[in-house]
């Protein structure tokens, strides 16, 4: 079901904004480098 998948990409991408917002220091990063969040 298409709803379970959408369900765990929202989550995954709501908890890469949180990190965002606590570290935003990670947007002057180069693109080209890898990331670990």
């Amino acid at each position: 079901d298409e709803r379970i998948a959408d369900g765990y990409y929202y989550s995954k991408s709501v908890r890469l904004l949180k990190y965002i917002l606590e570290h935003p220091e990670c947007l002057e990063k180069p693109f080209s480098e890898p990331v670990d969040y």
